[in-house]
Formats: C-alpha cells, structure tokens, sequence
C-alpha cells in the first residue's frame, strides 16, 4: 500500500516536472514518451495512472484507484495533495464520460475488431439497491475474456469512471442478442432518468420476517455508494438495548448519539430487533469523532466497535436480501 511518502514523492516530482511536461505534450513527438512517464510515476503510488485533455485545455493527470476499494483512500488523499489552480494542469482519480456520439463511430481494436454501435446492452435495476445489472451482447468471434474487457470499457467511458461504478452492478455477458436490447447511446437515454430519479438521498425501511424469530426491521440510506466518500473507510457499529418498545425510542437513542456529530461521520443504517438497535456508521478510520462516539456510547451503556470496511460490505449485504421472500 502505498503511504504519505509515496505522495510527497509524487507531487515534488511534479513540481520540477511541470514546466518540461507541458512543452512535451505540445510536440506530436514528445507527447508519446511524456504521457509514459506520468502514467509510471502515478503507477509509483499505486494507482492507475493515464494523461487526457481537460475541457478548459489544460492537461489533466488521473490517478484512479481502478474501483480496487483498498486504494480509493490513496486515490483521494494523492489528488487532496495535488496543486490549487494549475494553470497547465488539471487532476482528478477518475477518467471522465466520453462524449456519446465519438464512442458510437469508435472501433475497439480486437480480432476481430468491435465496433460499439454494434454492442447491446439490457438493464435491470435491483429491487432493493440503486445498481443497475447490465447484459452484454457482443458480436460472436471473441473470446469471453475480451468481450468482457470490451464491455467494461465501453461502459465506463460512456458514463464515466466514477458514475460507471457508483451506479453499475454485474456486467453479464451473453452470446444471444437479448430481447428488448438497445445500444450504447439508447442505454444512456433509460439509464439517465433512473439515475436522476435515484441521486437524492433518502432512507428506505425493509422488515425480514421468519416464522419462529423475531422480525428484523432494517433502514438504509439510499444510495449507498462509498465509491463517492473514499476517507469513509471504517464501520462504526453501536448496538443499544431500548429502554422500552415506544416506536419513539430507537429515534431518540439515535438522536442522543448523533447529536452534533460532525459530518466527517455518515449514518448508512438501523437495524432493530428483539428491542435491541444497531447503528451502522462509516467515518475515516483516523477521525477523532470516533472517540466521541465512544464516550456516547459509554454514557448510554452502548456495544460500540470499528472495523475496517471500505466497500460498506456491512450494510451492503442488507440490500442483497429481499425482504419479500421470507
């Protein structure tokens, strides 16, 4: 893992780098070996390092952690180290949408080679989180392994980086052209309302029942999507036992915890059952709100524990349950 150092690193190379960067990247026969050897010293950090033009004509560095949630923290921590108002160079940790009708007239190298107004794509959308599924029908002769890499790339240059993985879920692969499939450009049209529609956030309650145990009351906060809050890479469980069972009472322990909290700290979900409540709670694994939280949860006689979770693996395997079939 790569660490402070590895940043320092980076950024002092860049601040004697820039000026000779930017006069190589302006001649067609330095570009080449310039934007190498940013992706190489980006790579140094461990992440995935890649050189573009920004809107506005500056250059723009990305050091993406590639969706591995174990670098999402370096990722932002690297770009939170990164100059203010470059006038040559722009910088972000995720590759941004390419314009729609470019990929539509675009050929994927291959053999055979695909052209992407030739894919089809079917969605679907979960019924208990906000990830669309999307089916994959790309034209026979390539080997799975291929079409598999044509499909995550198409997809995530169509909606960029970070909206391709805050919003996607599995990528299936399929070798007869679905029913109802569209291309990419159709698929960005359904895609978009849902997505709109989603984005707010909200709390969604799921009751779990099964005959002989107690019913299992669970609220999330939708969406839920850490790929957006890279420093909140702990969960911070507090499990309290109720005082009495007034519908009231698990709002106003959670109140008395949370009570002027600061925002470094996210409520992700409740779960309550048999009179017992369970917070789950992601913050930076350093925050110091972390102790205050403990000396709440002491006052008030609170199991509290943290533990490494960057993808939100604790809540999330509540939304891979559905509450309708028992």
């Amino acid at each position: 893992m790569a660490g402070p150092e590895d940043i320092e690193k980076f950024w002092a190379w860049f601040a004697e780098a820039d000026e000779r960067l930017d006069a190589a990247l302006r001649d067609p026969e330095g570009r080449g070996t310039a934007i190498d050897e940013v992706r190489f010293r980006v790579g140094k950090v461990r992440l995935a390092g890649d050189l573009l033009t920004a809107p506005d004509g500056r250059h723009l560095i990305i050091g993406s952690a590639a969706n591995d949630r174990d670098f999402r923290l370096v990722a932002a921590h690297w770009l939170l180290a990164a100059p203010q108002d470059h006038p040559r160079f722009a910088f972000a940790t995720h590759h941004p949408a390419e314009p729609i009708d470019r990929l539509m007239a675009s050929t994927l190298s291959g053999k055979p080679p695909v052209r992407i107004a030739d894919l089809r794509f079917t969605a679907r959308w979960r019924r208990t989180a906000d990830r669309a599924d999307i089916t994959v029908w790309v034209p026979p002769d390539h080997t799975d392994a291929h079409a598999k890499r044509v499909a995550s790339t198409v997809l995530h240059s169509a909606l960029g980086e970070l909206e391709a993985d805050a919003w996607l879920g599995e990528t299936k692969l399929v070798s007869k052209e679905p029913v109802g499939a569209v291309d990419l450009a159709a698929l960005l049209g359904q895609l978009a309302p849902e997505i709109e529609a989603r984005t707010e956030p909200r709390w969604e309650k799921y009751r779990y029942e099964k005959q002989g145990a107690p019913t299992l009351t669970v609220q999330i906060r939708q969406p839920l999507q850490p790929e957006r809050h890279p420093f909140l890479d702990t969960c911070i469980e507090i499990a309290t036992l109720l005082i009495n069972d007034d519908p009231e009472e698990p709002g106003r322990m959670r109140e008395q915890l949370m009570d002027d909290i600061p925002t470094d700290v996210l409520l992700a979900g409740a779960i309550l059952s048999a009179g017992r409540q369970n917070l789950l709670l992601y913050a930076n694994g350093r925050s110091p709100t972390i102790d205050v939280l403990r000396e709440r949860a002491a006052m008030l006689g609170s199991e509290i524990r943290a533990a490494y979770d960057p993808d939100w693996a604790r809540i999330k395997r509540y939304q891979q349950i559905d509450p309708a079939a028992g």
